[in-house]
């Protein structure tokens, strides 16, 4: 799936938004869902978020009331991200993981 940014400002109204099963791998889609002004609830439930994208504009909305995330795996970092408006969070089954590098001993 590939979103051109414009396309992501023509959604400016959008206040419910499903993107169930998607594997985020990186996906600056995530980056441009922050830019949503109206998005309330988003519907992400199994799919796969991994890299850094994923806190960076979507947790940072100043819309987004709720998030449905259930049977995702998503970055360790993501509850420190989480925005100061949202909610409703339902992450039942959630395989959290790790984004950093393994050390070494």
């Amino acid at each position: 799936m590939h979103f051109a940014h414009s396309t992501i400002v023509r959604l400016r109204k959008l206040e419910v938004l499903y993107l169930d099963s998607i594997d985020f791998k990186e996906n600056i889609l995530l980056e441009s869902l922050g830019g949503l002004p109206s998005l309330k609830t988003l519907y992400a439930i199994e799919s796969t978020f991994e890299g850094n994208h994923f806190g960076k504009g979507l947790c940072n909305s100043t819309s987004l009331e709720e998030m449905f995330l259930d049977g995702s795996s998503l970055p360790a970092s993501f509850l420190g991200n989480i925005g100061t408006t949202l909610k409703v969070l339902y992450l039942t089954r959630v395989d959290f993981h790790d984004t950093t590098p393994a050390q070494g001993n």
